[in-house]
């Protein structure tokens, strides 16, 4: 009869800590991603005229971007984080150098976000910050702006 409490309360301890974990891992890149864009007074302003056809998009953006098609743009998420975390680990430990994270992540809203951090007020002196607010200042223009805004923007830089 004792044994059997003993292995209620052991069942009970691991479902508490396995949906702490879940919960933690579900939660974690949304909290680090709000906390990084927090350390900025201003986020960036979309360009005020951004008139591109979309054949000069099409055209351009191929040219400009390495990494992203136009049109997943907005398909990235802080989970990707996660993607990158997940390569960094792969590469540098298990030297598997088939993964690459970059495929979701744009070469031109990532130039955007380096430009507005070098231009405005960030309130952290830590490297490990300010690359955090890059990638997630990088993801939160993609999930704001349209491909032609991005384009736009990175244009007039």
């Amino acid at each position: 009869m004792n044994s059997t409490r003993t292995l209620d309360y052991m069942k009970k301890a691991v479902l508490i800590l396995c949906s702490a974990i879940a919960i933690s891992l579900i939660t974690a890149p949304w909290l680090v991603y709000s906390y990084s864009l927090s350390l900025l007074d201003t986020l960036p302003s979309k360009p005020q005229h951004a008139i591109v056809t979309d054949s000069q998009l099409s055209q351009q953006w191929a040219a400009a971007e390495k990494f992203v098609a136009k049109n997943k743009v907005g398909k990235i998420t802080p989970y990707w984080n996660y993607t990158w975390l997940f390569a960094a680990i792969s590469n540098n430990v298990l030297s598997n150098k088939h993964i690459d994270p970059y495929t979701r992540i744009s070469a031109m809203a990532s130039e955007i976000a380096i430009h507005h951090m070098k231009a405005t007020n960030v309130k952290t002196d830590s490297t490990f910050r300010w690359h955090m607010l890059h990638a997630n200042l990088s993801i939160w223009l993609q999930r704001n702006w349209e491909a032609k805004e991005i384009l736009v923007k990175y244009k007039n830089l």
